[in-house]
């Protein structure tokens, strides 16, 4: 009888501190502009909008080999067809996280559009990505399942990602260095 009341009293004691360390450890979930960057909401979006995303994704993966290459020739086209998906993403996602990313990222490449300039494009390229990154964030099999990974440049201050498998490269880098050295792996975070 002694013993199961000291069995109880201990599992209770447990679960109220692992309760508690739940409750005070920070979720590092990124929101988008305006909103709270400690928020502890996933973005999710429906099922019906992945194929939507998977479109923005093989139009940004375009864009990122015509920023390592340093042409800016289709990026219009590229911008145009990020635009149509998110612009599809903003009409399934009739409310929440997913839909604030979807306008998002169909305001970024709209900039995109109008840029001429190869440094406003990596801008609108890392724009692009931070409104990607708190989805990847929340859902990392996502990055798996779509053969991505995800890179940070201490350098540069941005995230993008590439396709698994590749060396990374810096879409950010400019000017002599054909690419940076200081890229970590963000996806095994």
């Amino acid at each position: 009888m002694l013993k199961t009341g000291i069995r109880k009293k201990r599992t209770i004691t447990l679960l109220f501190c692992v309760c508690c360390a739940l409750l005070l450890y920070p979720k590092y979930i990124f929101a988008h502009e305006g909103h709270d960057h400690w928020n502890n909401t996933p973005i999710t979006i429906k099922k019906s909008t992945v194929a939507h995303l998977q479109s923005i994704l093989d139009s940004y993966n375009s864009l990122y080999k015509k920023l390592i290459e340093k042409d800016i020739q289709d990026i219009p086209l590229l911008a145009q067809n990020i635009m149509d998906a998110a612009q599809q993403g903003v009409q399934t996602e009739k409310k929440g996280e997913g839909r604030y990313m979807m306008e998002h990222i169909y305001l970024h490449a709209m900039s995109l559009k109008k840029v001429e300039i190869p440094d406003n494009v990596k801008e609108s390229f890392k724009l692009i990505s931070s409104e990607l990154f708190p989805f990847f964030v929340a859902w990392p099999m996502q990055l798996k399942q779509n053969g991505l990974c995800l890179y940070y440049c201490k350098d540069d201050c941005g995230y993008w990602f590439q396709t698994e498998g590749s060396d990374p490269v810096c879409p950010y880098s400019s000017g002599k260095l054909p690419s940076c050295s200081n890229i970590e792996n963000a996806g095994n975070k």
